[in-house]
């Protein structure tokens, strides 16, 4: 996810795409565009958001899935780690599990 959603530049969810999820996907785009204003003026910014404003970008999603706190390379440890201890793992069943029965 990090190497897909890392660029601060790329929109995932524009003004007029907020409204897909909800019961005013079928409404005209003008009724967007409008709705998208009142947005605007009632959150008393001074943003003006329409509906090519971008509003989810791929550092907002990665702080969604709370993917913020460790590096490409603690998690490429992680990964190797795992390796070693599912390797660990195997190296016991055989021990254990298939034990020379013939006489």
């Amino acid at each position: 996810m990090r190497s897909e959603f890392n660029d601060p530049t790329k929109c995932f969810r524009r003004g007029s795409e907020m409204f897909d999820d909800t019961p005013f996907r079928n409404v005209s785009e003008d009724v967007k565009a409008r709705m998208l204003g009142n947005l605007s003026a009632i959150s008393g910014t001074n943003h003006n958001v329409t509906s090519s404003t971008c509003l989810t970008t791929g550092l907002d999603v990665l702080r969604e899935q709370g993917i913020t706190d460790l590096d490409k390379w603690m998690y490429l440890l992680i990964i190797v780690a795992w390796g070693f201890f599912y390797r660990f793992l195997f190296y016991l069943s055989l021990l254990l599990g298939s034990k020379n029965k013939r006489k």
